[in-house]
């Protein structure tokens, strides 16, 4: 089994290094989707637009977005947008099946940014009387499962922010918008999320897994609906503090759950396998990771994954030399530049098919690869190993 050491005087000073820089970010809320809500930051508002459509909530669309903006034309032009998306999302709720180009959940929420250009904020100051103009970049997956960016720009009224759902008929407060680069800072770099599904969420990110169970037990206790993203946090903290059979739980009641995107549902059915690898159950985990390649056949984790269990099982019936190969030599094409743990992969599977020249010739470059000690004495093992015309078999602990 894979594994790494992680020494305890390391883990408690990047622990305490963590707590401080958590400590120092301003607090957001967010919904029991586990994305910011509410008019108090401008990621909140911008996500419960997108939280409008998903839920086909009018009442939800129309406290978000400005109910009046500008006058003359540009107001009457507002008003028609506003009152046509209203209708629209009414219309929408009384569909037996949703549009499938409507979204379905959120992918990712980004951190506002001001517009690089003066020009709109000052001009919403002047005229209007904006205290902020900026904008919120939001991935999301539709209900045909593609994917959809959602640029939406927000502005800040005696301290809420509200969502301007047509600002390109003002080019004066719009101008620059979209030429605007992608965003790349995820919200949770900018804020601490607020209640124990937050302080779960950190403790997660830091390694500290058994705090962040007792976190999410606590979030799930107080709030029973936030269920979609407390149980995909919670089984990672299980399965990262080794308590596959709860973890194996949880990520089943997020694979059965209707509104998770198939790309999602594909990450935790992989999460699934592992556990149930980590389980000594390996036939179950190949049940696993044949549906995650089927939904996902194209993703370098799902088919590393899957060559590592094939190539390393104890389970002879199980092992697939050939197959693994394959894999492996997929998931090194897809990721498109080499990875010592990829590599590392490849390597076993070759071993496994018993061509140990390429298996150590592989492992080498694995090796010269790698940036820690600690993997590279796992590697160096694995490379004694195909010297002697010997396969890696990973048996669990």
């Amino acid at each position: 089994m894979k594994t790494i050491a992680v020494l305890l005087s390391i883990f408690s000073l990047l622990t305490s290094v963590h707590a401080q820089n958590e400590k120092s970010k301003a607090e957001i809320i967010v919904g029991n989707d586990g994305f910011p809500t509410g008019k108090a930051t401008p990621e909140g508002a911008a996500c419960d637009l997108v939280r409008a459509f998903i839920n086909s909530d009018v009442d939800l669309l129309k406290k978000t977005c400005l109910l009046g903006y500008g006058s003359g034309k540009i107001g009457d032009k507002y008003n028609a947008f506003l009152n046509k998306i209203v209708a629209g999302t009414e219309e929408e709720k009384t569909r037996s099946a949703p549009h499938p180009k409507t979204p379905k959940a959120f992918g990712k929420v980004f951190a506002a940014r001001f517009l690089t250009r003066n020009g709109p904020g000052s001009y919403g100051y002047a005229v209007h009387d904006f205290d902020d103009v900026m904008f919120v970049d939001i991935g999301a997956f539709l209900h045909d499962e593609s994917r959809f960016l959602n640029r939406t720009l927000v502005v800040r009224i005696k301290g809420d922010w509200f969502v301007h759902p047509c600002p390109t008929i003002d080019t004066l407060l719009s101008v620059g918008l979209n030429e605007e680069a992608d965003s790349t800072v995820d919200f949770k770099v900018k804020y601490t999320i607020a209640g124990p599904i937050g302080s779960g969420w950190a403790a997660l990110e830091s390694g500290d897994y058994s705090r962040a169970v007792e976190d999410f037990n606590e979030a799930l206790r107080l709030n029973p609906e936030s269920t979609n993203i407390a149980y995909r946090w919670r089984g990672r903290a299980l399965a990262g503090a080794g308590d596959h059979k709860k973890a194996i739980a949880d990520f089943s009641r997020v694979i059965l759950d209707a509104r998770v995107p198939v790309e999602i549902r594909a990450n935790y059915i992989l999460y699934r396998a592992t556990s149930h690898q980590k389980n000594g159950d390996d036939s179950t985990a190949v049940s696993d990771f044949e549906a995650a390649l089927k939904l996902r056949p194209e993703s370098p984790a799902v088919l590393n994954d899957f060559a590592w269990l094939l190539a390393t099982t104890p389970n002879k019936k199980i092992r697939d030399g050939v197959r693994s190969v394959t894999l492996a030599t997929q998931a090194v094409k897809m990721l498109g530049s080499p990875s010592p743990s990829i590599l590392d992969t490849l390597a076993a599977s070759y071993a496994a098919k018993g061509e140990f020249k390429l298996a150590v010739k592989t492992q080498e470059k694995a090796i010269a690869l790698s940036d820690t000690q600690i993997k590279r004495g796992e590697l160096v093992k694995r490379l004694d190993l195909y010297k002697k015309n010997q396969p890696y078999v990973d048996v669990v602990d």
